[in-house]
């Protein structure tokens, strides 16, 4: 899954599904995006599961 799709419906998904998705995502194109979730929103879950990718 790309970035884009990933972060335009991050905020509207429920937490499992957030961290489900993680792991496909293949596309990580704005570092500024990506920044504004794990500052904002993402968990250490979510920021261990990304690690991890």
């Amino acid at each position: 899954m790309k970035w884009i799709y990933y972060y335009e419906n991050f905020y509207s998904w429920a937490e499992s599904t957030q961290l489900n998705r993680i792991s496909s995502l293949s596309d990580f194109t704005s570092v500024d995006e990506i920044i504004e979730i794990v500052e904002n929103s993402m968990t250490k879950e979510h920021l261990n599961l990304l690690e991890k990718h």
